[in-house]
C-alpha cells in the first residue's frame, strides 16, 4: 500500500516519465519542423531561381496559372520579355516598337509579348516588315490579349518588362513588373522633383543617343546605355528599287520634273524648327525660281495643337493647310507641295527623289529617323548639329552630310521643357543660323557633284553602321547583360549566352 510519500514519489516518477515523453514529442516536432523548413526552403529557392517558366512563389489565381503555362507553352527556352510599346507603321516611335518586336523575336533570346494589339495601320498599310510582324504578332496574338487584363501589374510572371516611357518619366507606364527597363527620349535639359521619383520605377534605361544619356547621368541616373537606332538598308535599294517604292518614285518624279526639290521632315513644332526652314526657303526661292519645297509636318498628337498654334498661328496639319500656312507666309503655291500621314514607301520615293533634304531641328533625344532615312537614300542632307543629330555626324562630319555649325542658345519657356525652371533657357538645344541654311542650299545648288558624292558616302555609311539589324543586336546584349548582372534569370541566360 502505498503511503503519502509513496504516493508523492510515484506521481513524481509518473510526472518524470509524462515530461521525459513529452520534452521526446517536442524534440521529434523540432526535427520535423526543421526538416520542413528545409524542404520548403529548398523548393523555395527552385522556384526563385528556375527559369523553365515564370512561376514565382506568389499564390497565384487559376487565371494566373494558366495564363503563366500558355506562356511557357510559346516562349519555350527564350527569356520572357513583355513589351510595353504600341507598334505602328506610320511614326517613329511605332517604327522602333515595331522593329524591336519583330528582330527580337528573329534573333531567338528573347520571346517578346506585346501588352496590347496594335492600331490597324499595322494590319492595313503597306510597309517593309509587314509580313514579319503579321507572323510574330499572331504567334503570340493571345497572350497580348489576355496579357491587357494585367495593365495594374505583371510582377506574378518574375519576368522583365521593356517600357517606352512616356514623356520624361510623366506617368507610370502601367504593366510594371519585377525588373523594368525604360526606354526614354529626352530633351528636356531639367526633371522634376515628381519626375526624379517615377524615374525610380525603372531597373535600367535604353536611351537613344549620346546626348540623351549625357543628360540622363546629368541628372543621376546611372543604370542607362546607348542604342542607337536603325533603318531598314532594302528600302533604300536602287537597283533594283522596291516595286511599291519604283511606282511612287515615278510618279513624284514625273510631278517634279525639272524642278530642285528640297524635303523637310518632322511633325510641325518649335522644337524640329520649320520657322528656320520657311525663312530660309524664302530666300532661297526667290533667286532660284525651279526650287521646290516638299514636307512632312503632319503632326497626328491632338494634345500639341495649342501648341502649334501658339508657334505657327495654324491647328491643322493636314496638307491642305500645310500648303495654305505656306504660302500665307510668301512661298509661291507652284513652289510648295505637302504630304500627309502617308505610308513609308512614299516617304522613301521622295527622299530618293529630293534634291536636298533639311533638318534644322533645335533638339533630337535620338538620332532622328527621318534623317538617317534622308542619308541612307544618298539625298544629300543638312544636318543642325546639335543633340542627337550629334551621333550622325561627329565620327566623319561633313563626309556624310552638311552640318549647320554655327549653333546659338535657344531661349524659350516652353512648359512641357522648361517651364518649371527660373530661367527660360533650354540648355543643350541648338538654334541654326538662317544664313548658314542658306549658304549650304547655294552650295549644294551649284556644286552638285560633290554634293552627290557626300550623299553616296553618307549612304554608305548609315547602310554599314546604322541598321536596324545591328542596333536590336546591340539592344539584345545590353537587355541581357543588365539582366545578367541585376541576378535574373541566371539558368535561363546562361544556357542561352551563346548567342549573338
Amino acid at each position: 500500500m502505498l503511503t503519502r510519500k509513496g504516493l508523492s514519489r510515484y506521481v513524481g516518477e509518473i510526472m518524470e516519465v509524462e515530461q521525459r515523453k513529452r520534452q521526446r514529442k517536442l524534440s521529434f516536432m523540432f526535427i520535423l519542423t526543421v526538416l520542413l523548413i528545409i524542404v520548403v526552403g529548398s523548393r523555395y529557392s527552385n522556384e526563385t531561381t528556375s527559369t523553365e517558366s515564370c512561376v514565382t512563389t506568389t499564390i497565384l489565381t487559376e487565371d494566373q496559372e494558366r495564363f503563366i503555362e500558355m506562356i511557357d507553352r510559346t516562349c519555350g527556352d527564350r527569356i520572357v520579355l513583355v513589351l510595353n510599346m504600341f507598334p505602328a507603321a506610320r511614326s517613329g516611335w511605332g517604327f522602333l516598337a515595331m522593329n524591336i518586336f519583330v528582330r527580337l523575336s528573329n534573333e531567338g533570346r528573347f520571346c517578346p509579348i506585346l501588352t496590347d494589339k496594335p492600331e490597324g495601320e499595322a494590319f492595313l498599310t503597306d510597309y517593309n516588315l509587314k509580313s514579319q510582324f503579321l507572323k510574330h504578332y499572331y504567334n503570340q496574338e493571345v497572350l497580348s490579349n489576355e496579357m491587357r487584363h494585367y495593365h495594374d501589374s505583371v510582377e506574378f510572371l518574375n519576368c522583365p518588362v521593356f517600357h517606352a516611357v512616356p514623356g520624361t518619366f510623366d506617368a507610370r507606364p502601367g504593366f510594371m513588373g519585377k525588373f523594368n527597363f525604360g526606354y526614354i527620349t529626352v530633351e528636356q535639359p531639367s526633371f522634376r522633383d515628381d519626375e526624379m521619383l517615377r524615374a525610380k520605377d525603372y531597373d535600367f534605361i535604353v536611351s537613344p543617343s549620346s546626348w540623351n544619356t549625357h543628360l540622363l547621368r546629368k541628372h543621376g541616373i546611372e543604370s542607362v546605355a546607348t542604342v542607337l537606332q536603325g533603318i531598314e538598308t532594302d528600302l533604300f535599294e536602287t537597283n533594283p528599287m522596291p516595286s511599291n517604292v519604283r511606282s511612287w518614285y515615278e510618279k513624284i518624279e514625273m510631278a517634279t520634273r525639272g524642278k530642285f526639290l528640297v524635303f523637310s521632315g518632322g511633325k510641325l513644332e518649335f522644337r524640329k524648327g520649320q520657322d528656320i526652314v520657311i525663312e530660309a526657303f524664302k530666300r532661297f526661292r526667290s533667286k532660284h525660281k525651279d526650287a521646290s519645297l516638299v514636307t512632312l509636318w503632319y503632326n497626328r498628337h491632338s494634345n500639341m495643337i495649342p501648341v502649334v498654334k501658339e508657334d505657327f498661328g495654324i491647328t491643322k496639319t493636314d496638307p491642305e493647310s500645310i500648303v495654305h500656312f505656306l504660302v500665307s507666309k510668301g512661298i509661291p503655291r507652284d513652289s510648295v507641295d505637302a504630304l500627309g500621314y502617308v505610308d513609308q514607301c512614299v516617304i522613301v520615293a521622295t527622299l530618293l527623289r529630293a534634291d536636298v533634304a533639311l533638318f534644322t531641328n533645335r533638339a533630337e533625344g535620338a538620332t532622328n529617323l527621318l534623317a538617317m532615312e534622308s542619308l541612307a537614300s544618298g539625298t544629300p542632307t543638312i544636318l543642325s548639329n546639335n543633340t542627337g543629330h550629334c551621333d550622325l555626324m561627329n565620327e566623319y562630319n561633313e563626309d556624310v552630310a552638311f552640318p549647320l555649325t554655327a549653333q546659338g542658345e535657344v531661349r524659350r519657356r516652353i512648359d512641357s521643357y522648361n517651364g518649371h525652371q527660373d530661367d527660360d533657357i533650354l540648355e543643350g538645344w541648338g538654334e541654326s543660323s538662317v544664313d548658314e541654311v542658306l549658304e549650304k542650299l547655294e552650295y549644294i545648288y551649284t556644286h552638285r557633284d560633290h554634293a552627290r558624292r557626300v550623299g553616296s558616302s553618307g549612304a554608305s555609311f548609315i547602310r554599314n553602321r546604322r541598321t536596324w539589324e545591328k542596333s536590336i543586336r546591340v539592344l539584345s546584349d545590353v537587355l541581357y547583360g543588365a539582366l545578367k548582372n541585376a541576378g535574373v534569370v541566371i539558368e535561363k541566360l546562361d544556357r542561352l549566352g551563346g548567342i549573338s
